[in-house]
C-alpha cells in the first residue's frame, strides 16, 4: 500500500491547481501521416483545426502546451476562439532544437525552419500564449523568428494581427508580422499589423512588424499594453490613408521599451489622436529605452515624432533615454506635440537628438517637465538647464543598428529608477556613476539574452 502523507497531499493539490501542471504537452506538424492524436512528432496533429485550436470553441486545448515544427508550407489563417477557462492558457510555441518535447519522431528541419502562417491570426477569447522562441530585439532585429505571419492579400482592411472581444491576457513573442503587398507598391491600403479596438493585459516581445500600408498599430481602449523589443519597418501615408506607426486613442498603462522604430512616415511616429466622438484619455505611457531612425523617406511626421492632438486627454506620460536620429519633419521642424491636447503632468529627460533638424517641444497649457537631453547637430533645440550639446555621429554603428555610445554623455538625470534603469542590452544604468543619455548605456560588453522559460514549473 502506498501511504500519502500529508505534504504530498498538499503537493498534489498544488499542482492541480497549477495552469502549466493541469494542461498536456502536444505536438502539431504539417503533413504528419501518423495517428494524427499529437502524441508525438510521428503522430503528430496535422493541422491547429485537427489539435481543436483553429475555429474551435472547445475549452479542452485549456493548460495545454502545443508545440509547432517549422515548415515551408504555411499552416494558414489561425482563428483562436476556444472558450476560457478560469485563467488556463493555451501556449503554442516553436519547437526548436534545444526545446522541442519528446524526441519521437523528431526531425532537426522541424527547428531550423520557421512555422510560417497566413494573415490574419485572430484571438477572441482570453489567456493565450503565442511564442516563436527564437529571433528579434536588438541585435537580431528582422531575422530569426520561429514565428512568421504573412499577408499576401491586396484586398483593403487586411490586418496581420487582431485582438477582438475585449480579451485579455494575449502574449505573442518571437513573431515576424509583413504585409507582403505592400513590399515596394505605391497602391496605398487601409493593411494594419496590429489592430485592437479594447483588451487588457496584451505583451508583444521580440516581435518585427514591417511593411504596414497605413500604420503597425492602430489601437483603442486598450489597457496594460507592453510592446518591448519590437521593430517597427516602413508605414506608408497618402492623401487616402492617414498613417502612423502607432495610431491610437484612449488607451492607458501603456508601455513601449527597447524598440526600434525605422523608417516610418505620416502624422508622427507615435501619434493619439481623435477618431471621432469625445476626447478620450490616455494616462500613464511609459516611452524608454527606443530608437527611432529616419532619413529614407521624404519626411518622418507632419506634427511630432511623439504627439497626442486633437484635444485628447493624456496625462502622466514618461519620455526617458529614447534615440531620435536622422529624423525629418514635413514643414522642417520636429520633436515631442502636446500642445493642441489636455491633462499634463509629462516628464522628459535623458534623450539624444541626433540630426533632426529643428527639435520643438510643443506643450501650450499642458503641465510637463523636460531635461537633460543631448542634442547634436541639429538646427533649432528647445531650452533646458542640464541640455547638453555635442559633435559628431555619437553611435557605434547607425548603418549596422548598433545605437551603444562611442563614449559616455554628460550625467542624465539619475533618479528615475526601476525600470527605466535597464537598458536594451538588460545593462544597468548608471552602473559606473553615470547615468548616460539616449538608449543605451555606455561601457560593458552589450549582452542578448535568453528568454526566460515560457511555461515555468513549481519546483517543491
Amino acid at each position: 500500500m502506498i501511504r500519502k502523507t500529508a505534504t504530498s497531499l498538499a503537493v498534489l493539490a498544488v499542482a492541480a491547481l497549477s495552469p502549466w501542471s493541469a494542461g498536456a504537452t502536444c505536438y502539431i506538424r504539417a503533413g504528419a501521416a501518423g495517428l494524427g492524436n499529437g502524441s508525438d512528432w510521428h503522430n503528430a496533429y496535422p493541422s491547429f483545426a485537427a489539435a481543436g485550436l483553429h475555429a474551435q470553441t472547445s475549452t479542452a486545448p485549456r493548460g495545454n502546451t502545443y508545440y509547432v515544427a517549422g515548415a515551408s508550407a504555411s499552416y494558414g489563417a489561425m482563428d483562436f476562439r476556444n472558450a476560457a477557462s478560469g485563467d488556463l492558457a493555451i501556449t503554442i510555441k516553436k519547437a526548436t532544437e534545444q526545446d522541442h518535447g519528446t524526441s519521437t519522431g523528431w526531425d532537426a528541419t522541424y527547428g531550423t525552419l520557421s512555422a510560417r502562417f497566413s494573415a490574419t491570426v485572430l484571438f477572441r477569447t482570453s489567456n493565450w500564449v503565442f511564442d516563436g522562441v527564437t529571433g528579434g530585439g536588438p541585435g537580431r532585429w528582422d531575422s530569426g523568428h520561429g514565428f512568421y505571419i504573412g499577408s499576401t492579400i491586396a484586398a483593403a482592411g487586411v490586418k496581420v494581427l487582431r485582438i477582438d472581444n475585449m480579451s485579455r491576457n494575449i502574449t505573442v513573442r518571437h513573431t515576424d508580422m509583413c504585409h507582403e503587398t505592400d513590399i515596394g507598391g505605391t497602391d496605398l491600403r487601409d493593411h494594419d499589423t496590429f489592430y485592437c479596438l479594447g483588451a487588457s493585459n496584451v505583451t508583444l516581445s521580440h516581435c518585427a512588424l514591417r511593411h504596414a500600408g497605413r500604420v503597425h498599430f492602430l489601437t483603442a481602449n486598450m489597457s496594460n499594453v507592453t510592446i518591448e523589443r519590437c521593430y517597427m519597418y516602413r508605414c506608408k501615408e497618402s492623401a487616402a490613408q492617414h498613417a502612423e506607426s502607432w495610431s491610437d486613442q484612449g488607451s492607458s498603462n501603456v508601455i513601449i521599451r527597447n524598440c526600434l522604430f525605422k523608417h516610418n512616415m505620416g502624422t508622427g511616429v507615435i501619434v493619439v489622436l481623435s477618431r471621432g466622438g469625445d476626447p478620450r484619455i490616455s494616462d500613464n505611457w511609459q516611452i524608454y529605452g527606443n530608437v527611432f531612425l529616419g532619413g529614407e523617406r521624404t519626411y518622418d511626421c507632419t506634427d511630432g515624432i511623439i504627439c497626442v492632438i486633437n484635444s485628447q486627454i493624456a496625462n502622466n506620460w514618461r519620455i526617458y533615454n529614447n534615440s531620435f536620429v536622422n529624423l525629418r519633419g514635413a514643414g522642417g521642424t520636429t520633436g515631442l506635440q502636446f500642445h493642441s491636447s489636455t491633462g499634463g503632468g509629462h516628464a522628459i529627460y535623458n534623450n539624444i537628438w541626433y540630426n533632426c533638424q529643428a527639435v520643438s517641444y510643443s506643450f501650450g497649457a499642458v503641465t510637463a517637465v523636460h531635461d537633460y537631453d543631448l542634442f547634436i547637430g541639429n538646427l533649432r533645440t528647445p531650452s533646458q538647464l542640464h541640455l547638453q550639446f555635442g559633435a559628431g555621429d555619437p553611435f557605434a554603428s547607425i548603418a549596422g543598428h548598433d545605437f551603444n555610445l562611442k563614449a559616455p554623455t554628460a550625467a542624465g538625470k539619475s533618479d528615475l529608477g526601476p525600470p527605466f534603469d535597464i537598458d536594451p542590452y538588460h545593462r544597468t544604468r548608471g552602473r559606473d556613476g553615470v547615468w548616460d543619455r539616449g538608449a543605451c548605456e555606455f561601457g560593458g560588453a552589450p549582452a542578448i539574452l535568453p528568454e526566460p522559460p515560457t511555461n515555468p514549473q513549481l519546483l517543491w
